[in-house]
């Protein structure tokens, strides 16, 4: 290519023509290359690169690659980039113009206005990406709820035509990538240059790599490239302008892979006139419409109807209006017709202007060609529906003009066709406006007007002109696949019959449900706090009892041994217990005696002494102390409250009165009762929901646990509350556990409602069937343990019965008993 002659030297900046294919965001060279010529002069413009099938699949690799990053992107991230895309498309509108005129032969100025046409599908769906709304369906069920959302389709194809080689890349393009799909554009042959140019001003713009991937090929390469983005199952879309043959093999071999198809394919347009029409009006839209781009459009107009009233002076206006178009190369000041695009175009167009003139025609103006590429502006007249400018879209600057007389007639002309991508008519009579405009079968009516395509408005045929829409909503639509949510609301199902719940409760909904599981939570805290309260009083006399057996150990010890050692340990417990020590004397007892008999022998009279007065002070806080404990006991039990605990729960309240009189070798028979309770609290527990954190923070989690797992062996009880019996209280009362302290406030926490009102019928009932069979199974213990007792005193043998199994089941931490002969038997104490 000569720099200096070449119409693409002139560039502002140089760096926008390429002529190597774009994929993965790099240019790469391909082993073969192919021409792109100037179809005014002729003239080489450059070599660019000659992509296949292997390029072709790099560039879905790298699409399918890059779709996770930029679907996940926000809209209004991929807004942004595509608005930079915008703004540079505009500011280097001249040279994307030039490039444009150099290769595809327009006019400079008509290009020009196309790079601005271009950019507005941009713009329009820069915006559209951040509309791209859902919808939220009624629900049928008030357990569900119905949403529809929209994700990225995939990775998208598209394949361009040469006569609008910016505009139609930009129409596709833009919606994929606002919606978030890569895509892989394969350009004309005769027009790769305009698209490198714009693909190098996305990368510009900030394009991420394998979002926008451009395939050159020439006319042999282009049919292995469209084949590959066909059958490929990566690429999820296929959007394709150009003939309606071409479109037909397109969707065969798609179908394998049954992608979603956007198809623009061939018109043939009429242009209606009607007697009532502003005659000078439908002139002008005649000329836009027909002669744009010398006529090699797709929604150009292609037959002519006017009415014959008016028919006559159309014509005549027409072709006085066709003569003042001026041919040439687009570069030429004043051009406002370019050549077409190569010498089978024109020669179409000639092959028409022969059939139209041997079947009747007459040229009013124009008829012959200019150059080589090159065909001046024609008016027909007298045309039939027999020639072949009725039935094949010609595709260059050739107007013929058709004659009718009713409005029937006219429409019936007009959709005689297998057609159906645009039409246009002119009236001024409002009622034939709708009544035409609704019965032309057609994608898009252009009423008195010859330029209907916008970035707002959808464009798209019927019938044999194609699938789908481009442009405005609809366009993104198409990229974007639907998807339906139900959503369940599913019920957390109960483990376990609840010792609170009904069948009506359990089938209950909403409200009813979460207001029962509240009831049952405050029916858990008064059960844990009446347990709470037989527990610690019990666990008082104990603790008291094991402190005097201490002492009397320390004591036997220190009087046999003598040595001060054991005086201070009684001491010390003495004062752990709140009893006057007079630590001063002790003191002086260490230090004054260095002798070991002398340490025995005051030690000695020491114990003696504290032996006949403490012992008495002992028995009276002992006795103060479990007194004290009764009278708490009954002061809680005073209450409404729990005295409706009481009287709606047999165990606890069987617990309760055992307080007084069992001792600790007792203890299992009363935690007997508070494991049975405990357990069908924690069946309760598991029923009520969400709300069983809040119930295990009310209830401390420790002190359900001990109740809950039985815990009642001597060892587990000082070790769980060793480290909180060794506090006391600063007024001089007997130790209290932690936890107890609240048991006062919690109770007066409780609802003023009666219990008995609100404990099912079903829960009592289950209640005391729970005591029935324990009674009945401790009389079977009892009785079988008299036979094993007599069977051993007569020195028979005693197997493993049926008690001891039962106890070895329900009771498995128990220690051996005597009531079976086998080594592994276990029973209550």
């Amino acid at each position: 290519m000569d720099m200096k002659t070449s119409p693409l030297a002139a560039l502002k900046d140089a760096g926008l023509l390429k002529t190597d294919a774009l994929i993965n965001g790099e240019w790469t060279r391909c082993s073969s290359r192919f021409a792109v010529d100037d179809p005014a002069t002729g003239a080489k413009l450059t070599d660019v690169a000659n992509a296949g099938a292997n390029e072709t699949h790099a560039a879905i690799r790298a699409a399918q690659q890059a779709f996770p990053l930029w679907s996940k992107k926000t809209a209004k991230e991929r807004s942004t980039i595509l608005m930079k895309w915008f703004n540079l498309l505009h500011q280097h509108a001249d040279d994307l113009a030039r490039i444009m005129t150099a290769e595809q032969g327009k006019p400079l100025a008509e290009a020009r206005g196309e790079v601005i046409y271009g950019a507005s599908f941009i713009e329009w769906f820069a915006e559209e990406a951040r509309r791209v709304y859902g919808e939220t369906v009624p629900s049928t069920d008030n357990n569900k709820r119905f949403l529809v959302i929209k994700q990225p389709a995939g990775v998208c194809a598209a394949i361009t035509p040469w006569n609008f080689p910016i505009a139609m890349i930009t129409r596709k393009v833009a919606p994929a990538l606002a919606a978030g799909c890569p895509v892989i554009i394969k350009p004309a042959e005769q027009t790769p240059l305009s698209a490198l140019a714009c693909a190098e001003l996305a990368q510009r713009a900030g394009m991420p790599a394998g979002v926008l991937n451009i395939v050159t090929a020439d006319a042999a390469q282009s049919v292995e490239v469209g084949k590959a983005l066909c059958e490929s199952d990566i690429v999820r879309h296929l959007s394709f302008t150009g003939s309606t043959e071409v479109g037909r093999i397109l969707m065969r071999q798609c179908a394998p892979t049954v992608k979603k198809l956007s198809l623009e394919l061939g018109g043939n347009a009429p242009f209606i006139v009607f007697d009532d029409a502003d005659i000078d009006s439908a002139v002008e839209g005649a000329m836009v419409s027909k002669y744009r781009n010398a006529g090699q459009t797709c929604v150009c107009a292609n037959r002519l109807y006017v009415q014959e009233g008016v028919y006559d002076t159309f014509v005549e206006k027409l072709a006085a209006k066709s003569k003042t178009i001026k041919v040439g190369n687009g570069f030429e000041a004043g051009v406002t017709q370019g050549p077409l695009i190569d010498a089978q175009g024109l020669a179409k167009v000639e092959r028409h202007v022969a059939d139209a003139t041997s079947k009747g025609a007459t040229i009013v103006t124009g008829g012959k060609k200019i150059g080589e590429r090159f065909f001046e502006p024609t008016v027909l007249a007298n045309a039939t529906s027999d020639m072949l400018c009725a039935r094949e879209e010609t595709f260059g600057p050739v107007a013929p003009v058709f004659k009718f007389k009713t409005e029937d007639e006219a429409i019936a002309m007009a959709n005689a066709t297998e057609f159906g991508l645009a039409s246009y008519f002119y009236s001024r009579d409002i009622g034939r406006i709708f009544r035409v405009g609704e019965a032309l079968e057609y994608g898009m009516v252009g009423i008195n007007t010859g330029l209907i395509s916008t970035a707002e408005v959808p464009f798209g045929g019927v019938k044999q002109s194609g699938l789908g829409r481009e442009g405005s909503h609809h366009g993104i639509d198409s990229l974007r696949a639907v998807a339906a949510l139900v959503v369940v609301g599913r019920r957390r199902q109960r483990t376990g019959r609840s010792l609170f719940a009904t069948r009506e409760s359990r089938a209950a909904l909403g409200l009813a449900r979460r207001a029962q599981a509240h009831r049952a939570a405050q029916q858990c805290r008064r059960v844990l706090a009446v347990v709470r309260i037989v527990r610690d009083t019990d666990r008082d006399r104990h603790r008291h009892v094991a402190a005097r057996h201490r002492e009397r150990r320390v004591q036997r010890r220190s009087q046999l041994g003598g040595d001060a050692v054991g005086v201070l340990r009684i001491l010390e417990l003495r004062q752990q217990h709140g009893e006057h020590v007079d630590a001063d004397r002790c003191d002086d007892i260490a230090r004054s005696h260095a002798d070991a008999q002398a340490h025995a022998d005051l030690a000695t009279q020491h114990v003696g002494r504290l032996a006949a007065e403490p012992r008495l002070g002992r028995r009276e806080a002992f006795d103060a102390q479990r007194e004290n404990g009764h009278r708490r006991g009954l002061a809680l039990a005073q209450r409404d409250q729990l005295v409706h605990v009481l009287d709606q729960l047999p165990l606890v309240r069987q617990a309760g009165q055992q307080v007084g009189r069992v001792g600790f070798a007792r203890k299992p028979v009363l935690h007997l009762a508070l494991d049975r309770e405990a357990q069908r609290t924690r069946q309760c527990l598991d029923g009520v929901g969400r709300d069983r954190q809040h119930v295990l923070h009310t209830a401390p989690s420790q002190q359900h646990h001990e109740v809950g797992t039985g815990l009642v062996g001597r060892e587990h009880q000082q070790r769980r509350l060793g480290h909180r019996l060794r506090q006391r209280r600063p007024d001089g009362q007997p130790p209290r556990v932690d936890g107890a302290s609240g048991d006062d406030d919690r109770i007066e926490s409780i609802g003023r409602e009666p219990l008995a009102r609100r404990v099912e019928p079903a829960a009592r009932a289950q209640i005391e069937g729970a005591e029935r069979r324990r009674r009945k199974d401790r009389r079977r213990h009892r009785a079988f343990t008299r036979d094993h007792q007599d069977a051993q005193r007569a020195g028979a043998e005693f197997g493993l019965h049926e008690c001891c199994r039962f106890c070895l089941q329900k009771r498995p931490h128990r220690r051996p008993s005597k009531c079976g002969a086998g080594e592994g038997n276990r029973t209550l104490v």
